[in-house]
């Protein structure tokens, strides 16, 4: 980021956090996006995953751009000789609260279309979900699969198929991951990595594409996080009571490197699920989240990408909003089941 980019993200971060106290639930739509960039290109949001940018004039481009689900969820073990990685800078550290405990789950999550501008080029959408989180002791396993149908304004369809698998140690020190995404049966995207981290959280991340030879590598600075230790970070910092986290993060579903995501974390809720949806996990209270994504490769103060969610203290996420820039999805949660931990 630019020097001034400092100024214009705790401006951001002040309007994210008036406009999140505004929302009860995060299922509700998101004012519409604003124009196009002079450029032609409109930065896209990130949902458990990521779309790349694309001309507004023209309908969303398909070909190696889907939505993934990815890992959200870490446990973390301190290192003997140095500061937790998931935990904040010691100046600012809150009364100590309880660890977060996270649920070993299979959840499935119905896709809709929430909003769709005529000039974007898709008038329908619809899909499903569905993740699963796995304690394996020294770390958690990650499997997702998306389906969605997308309806174009010109007639056509196209069929999105992506999975998604990852492991992430629990102490933030490495991670490998899989992505690959089908459109109408065609494999249109293939990639895998791993990501390695000291105590500090320093390191690096390497990509492979499966269609290309030269492997790509971004090296981390420190304090960085696996993308599931920083879910794990903003739960802990909302049971502290705090409302800002502004922490740089890996996550596997970018090809990109890392990105400084701000978090604003809302004024509770309360929904509890019927006990036929929740497989008997507790639900009940919830924190709204809104995130914004900025590239540590771009010097751009605006956000590439950005995310509202609200997640119950167990890890399960209840409710997301994706903003795509032309079309709005949602993605709620209808089903949730325990799985239980294989023995160590």
């Amino acid at each position: 980021m630019s020097p001034t980019s400092d100024r214009v993200f705790c401006r951001y971060l002040r309007m994210r956090y008036n406009y999140i106290r505004t929302l009860i639930f995060l299922n509700k739509t998101r004012p519409a996006a604003e124009g196009c960039q002079p450029d032609g290109a409109r930065p896209l949001s990130k949902s458990f995953g990521f779309w790349s940018k694309r001309d507004c004039a023209t309908p969303p481009r398909l070909a190696g751009a889907a939505l993934v689900i990815v890992a959200i969820f870490i446990g973390g073990a301190r290192p003997a000789s140095a500061q937790h990685p998931l935990a904040p800078p010691a100046a600012t550290l809150a009364p100590v609260a309880a660890p977060v405990v996270l649920a070993s789950h299979r959840a499935v999550y119905n896709v809709t279309l929430v909003r769709a501008s005529q000039a974007d080029g898709v008038r329908s959408a619809f899909g499903s979900t569905t993740y699963t989180l796995t304690d394996r002791c020294d770390g958690y396993t990650i499997e997702s699969a998306l389906q969605l149908e997308l309806g174009l304004s010109n007639g056509s369809e196209s069929a999105i198929e992506q999975r998604y698998a990852a492991w992430e140690a629990k102490d933030n020190r490495s991670a490998s991951f899989r992505m690959l995404t089908h459109e109408n049966g065609d494999l249109k995207d293939s990639y895998h990595g791993t990501a390695t981290l000291d105590a500090t959280g320093a390191g690096s991340v390497t990509y492979a594409d499966d269609q290309q030879d030269q492997p790509t590598t971004f090296n981390l600075p420190a304090g960085t996080l696996l993308s599931t230790g920083h879910i794990i970070a903003l739960l802990t910092s909302a049971a502290r009571g705090e409302t800002l986290v502004n922490r740089s993060v890996i996550d596997g579903s970018f090809d990109d490197g890392p990105y400084r995501i701000a978090a604003v974390i809302g004024p509770q809720a309360h929904e509890v699920l019927p006990a036929a949806d929740s497989g008997g996990l507790e639900t009940g209270v919830l924190r709204p989240v809104a995130l914004a994504y900025f590239s540590l490769q771009s010097t751009e103060d605006a956000p590439q990408y950005e995310l509202t969610m609200s997640l119950y203290p167990n890890g399960v996420a209840r409710h997301m909003v994706q903003d795509f820039g032309g079309f709005t999805l949602a993605f709620d949660l209808v089903h949730v089941e325990p799985i239980a931990k294989p023995p160590c």
